[in-house]
C-alpha cells in the first residue's frame, strides 16, 4: 500500500519526526506550512499525520488542510508531538477525518527542542504499523 507523511512543523520538531518516518518507510513528505497546499491525497492508502499540539487543540493550519480534503477509505496514523500534553488533539483528528480508520496516535514528547522518546519508539511503532499493513 502506498504511504504519505503529511506535517505540520513551526519549531522544527514535527519535522524532525517527519523526516525519521521518511527514512523508515520510503514515504514521500508534504509539509502543511501556513499557507501552503500539501498536495493531493489521492493514491495513498496509508497517511501519516504528524502534528504538533497548540493550547491542547489541533493548529489552524492542520485544521485547515484536513477540512479541504476527502478521507473516505484512508488510514489514518496520526503522530502528536507535544510538550507532555495531547489534550483534545487526537479527538480532532478522528473528527476531521470523516470516512477514514483513523488509529490511536503516537504521542512525541519534546521539553521545547530537547525529544524525550525515544527513537527507538518511534521506529518501534512506524515498523508495526507498515508491518500490519502489509498483512491485512
Amino acid at each position: 500500500m502506498k504511504s504519505l507523511i503529511v506535517f505540520f512543523s513551526l519549531t522544527g520538531n514535527t519535522r524532525k519526526i517527519a523526516e525519521g518516518i521518511s527514512l523508515i518507510t520510503g514515504s514521500e513528505k508534504r509539509d502543511m506550512k501556513c499557507g501552503e497546499d500539501a498536495g493531493d491525497i489521492r493514491g495513498y492508502h496509508i497517511i501519516f499525520l504528524l502534528s504538533p499540539v497548540w493550547n491542547g487543540k489541533v493548529p489552524g493550519p492542520v485544521r485547515v488542510y484536513m477540512e479541504k480534503r476527502s478521507w473516505d477509505g484512508k488510514k489514518i496514523y496520526p503522530v502528536i508531538t507535544n510538550g507532555g500534553l495531547v489534550g483534545r488533539t487526537y479527538q480532532e483528528i478522528v473528527g476531521l477525518c470523516p470516512g477514514a480508520r483513523v488509529a490511536p496516535p503516537l504521542s512525541v514528547r519534546f521539553d521545547f527542542r530537547k525529544q524525550r522518546t525515544k527513537d527507538r519508539e518511534i521506529e518501534f511503532w512506524v515498523r508495526d504499523v507498515m508491518r500490519r499493513n502489509l498483512m491485512s
